[in-house]
């Protein structure tokens, strides 16, 4: 499961260990983003994600589990009692809950809906007060998600209702109000969402359950929703919203009607209170409107609407950008050049004539009016540098990766800074240069990318901590089969510290697309012991996780750091008892155990927690190992052999003594 995957990045090490943990935190942010990317998440370790690991590294901790040695007396007989009493052992409050929340799932997959709901229970007063600390994937939404299998909706709401961020309310309120319609309960779904306190957040909800539903073939019910919402300011966004679906699947005639039905709303609605302090209930209305008329086609209508508009200054800048978007989708850039000379704040217009550059350079492929464009944007105070450099990068990428004219491009980017003083051309230059250096890469283009490598290293030395663009470069020659140059990349820079680095990124992706003896023969290149143990975990982790087990554990074997080790082999172990090679994975977990006796510094820093579940729950059947579903939740066993019961006394006692 993902969370097994996260906890590397949650567990709280002891001081010494300090060093260790940024190292895996590095390990982990490679191995992450494809186990996100199979559960269909596209981010690796978000920013509030990395802010929970700092706070956890520096001691943050809840107090979910009681004095470790109320634990000694405990006693357990079933394999779920012993996943009970495994997660009472976790101290970290969103692990905790999501072992709970695991074990809970396995329950429910057996049917035994009580005694799941009795599991969560612990779990929801713990979440409804740690919403600060979130990302996507997130323990908060994973427990509603189980809830409302559950069929307890009240208790979803009445949780759910306590948080207070954002990326938690809408997602959550979106489920929550989708299991009531499912239900037959429109009304009730409604009330749910008119319970959040954040109204930007309802509106966002309305529009995302509205229109989901028109996509979902359930047109009378998306109207049934809608009708009943009782502000005219979200009732008109929602019916914006399905509007602008309408206009994608081609149907304009429903959508104008649903569009001539909020055309007098505007009048009737708040023009003082504001939402989520940005613009006023009416003008934010008035902006969907203009921006779903602009979508359908009909400009002149839209512009009508910005007359209404009382804020010039963000309001009735968001309804023009809207226009000039569909302005200059449908080609009309003269038109949308007239809008954006109307906005009378200069920052704003300057952004839109780095829209209007940007898109032509990418649809039309008329680079010189392009040019010419990006070329007016005026100055303004610090702004005006920045704001022309990204349009006249975008244009010198688009001219590369579009028509192959790298010299053309080139020349566009040394234009850039030309006003400026040297230390800004300087910097201007080489962001441009590693936009093109990397587009180069991608399209696998191995003689250009050098030639660029050579350039950007002319312009100045890499700074080891702060340039991260080399990662990039090597990771997408190698995803376009180019190894010999992404190698000699990493010759042609002459920072050691760089070079490990680039060669654990080219292991691991190389390990990622099956390449398992050219991984090693990479990582073997690495001098350094702690970063050549990095490469081989990633590679043993992928080996690992495409089903190769038995090779993974060859790799792991060549691990050094002992704790390193001893968390490939758990990491390993767990795969191989999910897939039901139980007697390969009691030894192997009982080799890291091993490891684990003899050095308590080893006991601090391995992850044990990780093979609870797969211990515990049923393997996987055949079919379910090709499924492309990596959360396949499975019953919890009713009964252990002797082999895994004696495993799981070693674990409980490893994990007591942590």
């Amino acid at each position: 499961m993902i969370w097994q995957a996260c906890r590397l990045a949650f567990r709280q090490k002891s001081s010494p260990q300090t060093i260790d943990l940024a190292r895996r935190h590095k390990v982990l942010q490679m191995i992450l983003p494809s186990e996100l990317c199979r559960a269909e998440r596209k981010t690796a370790l978000p920013f509030l994600l990395q802010l929970a690991l700092i706070l956890l590294s520096t001691g943050w901790c809840i107090g979910c589990s009681p004095d470790p040695e109320a634990f000694a007396a405990d006693q357990w007989q079933t394999p779920t009692e012993w996943a009970l009493l495994m997660a009472k052992q976790e101290k970290h409050i969103y692990l905790h809950c999501q072992m709970l929340n695991d074990i809970a799932r396995a329950q429910l997959a057996a049917g035994e809906k009580k005694q799941a709901l009795k599991t969560l229970e612990p779990t929801l007063e713990l979440i409804a007060k740690t919403d600060g600390l979130v990302g996507k994937n997130s323990t908060q939404e994973s427990v509603i998600k189980t809830v409302l299998k559950l069929g307890e909706i009240e208790s979803a709401i009445q949780t759910a209702e306590n948080f207070t961020n954002l990326s938690l309310t809408d997602p959550i309120f979106k489920k929550i109000a989708f299991a009531l319609i499912d239900a037959g309960k429109i009304s009730k779904a409604v009330e749910a969402i008119q319970k959040l306190k954040n109204e930007g957040s309802a509106i966002r909800v309305n529009e995302s359950v509205a229109e989901s539903l028109v996509r979902d073939g359930k047109q009378q019910q998306a109207l049934e929703f809608v009708e009943q919402i009782p502000q005219l300011n979200q009732k008109g966004a929602a019916l914006c919203a399905m509007a602008m679906v309408y206009f994608e699947e081609g149907n304009s005639r429903q959508a104008f009607e649903l569009l001539k039905s909020v055309d007098k709303m505007h009048e009737k609605v708040d023009d003082q209170t504001k939402v989520d302090r940005l613009m006023t209930r009416r003008d934010q209305l008035l902006t969907k409107l203009v921006n779903a008329y602009a979508r359908g086609g009909k400009y002149e209508r839209a512009l009508e609407f910005t007359k209404f508009i009382k804020d010039h200054d963000f309001a009735a800048v968001v309804a023009y950008q809207s226009v000039i978007v569909a302005l200059v989708a449908s080609g009309d850039v003269k038109q949308a050049l007239e809008i954006a000379n109307k906005i009378e704040n200069l920052k704003s217009r300057n952004h839109e004539l780095q829209r209007i550059a940007e898109t032509i350079a990418k649809d039309s492929g008329d680079y010189e009016k392009a040019i010419e464009i990006a070329n007016k944007i005026q100055y303004t105070s610090i702004q005006y540098s920045t704001i022309k450099f990204a349009a006249l990068a975008n244009i010198a990428a688009n001219i590369a990766s579009k028509s192959g004219d790298y010299e053309r491009a080139l020349r566009v980017i040394y234009s850039i800074g030309e006003k400026e003083n040297a230390a800004e051309r300087k910097f201007y230059k080489k962001s441009a240069l590693v936009y093109l250096t990397i587009g180069a890469a991608q399209s696998g283009n191995g003689e250009q990318t050098l030639a660029l490598v050579q350039q950007l290293l002319d312009l100045g030395k890499i700074d080891p901590l702060r340039d991260s663009f080399p990662d990039g470069i090597v990771v997408h020659l190698v995803k376009a089969d180019r190894l010999g140059s992404a190698t000699q990349v990493i010759d042609m820079i002459p920072y050691p510290i760089i070079q490990s680095r680039l060669l654990i990124r080219i292991a691991n992706e190389l390990a990622r697309k099956g390449e398992t003896e050219e991984a090693l023969s990479i990582a073997q290149k690495i001098n350094e012991n702690e970063q050549r143990d990095s490469a081989l975990t990633l590679v043993a982790a992928r080996l690992s996780e495409a089903g190769n087990t038995d090779d993974a554990f060859e790799v792991a074997s060549q691990i050094k750091d002992k704790s390193e080790q001893a968390d490939s082999f758990i990491w390993i172990a767990s795969k191989m008892l999910r897939n039901g090679n139980k007697t390969k994975g009691i030894t192997l977990l009982g080799k890291a155990l091993d490891f684990i006796s003899k050095d308590k510094t080893t006991n601090y820093r391995v992850d044990l927690e990780m093979s609870v579940m797969p211990l515990a729950c049923e393997p996987l059947t055949k079919v379910q190992q090709q499924s492309a579903e990596m959360d396949i939740v499975t019953p919890l066993k009713k009964t252990f052999t002797p082999e895994e019961k004696q495993m799981a006394e070693r674990l409980l006692k490893a994990v007591q003594a942590q």
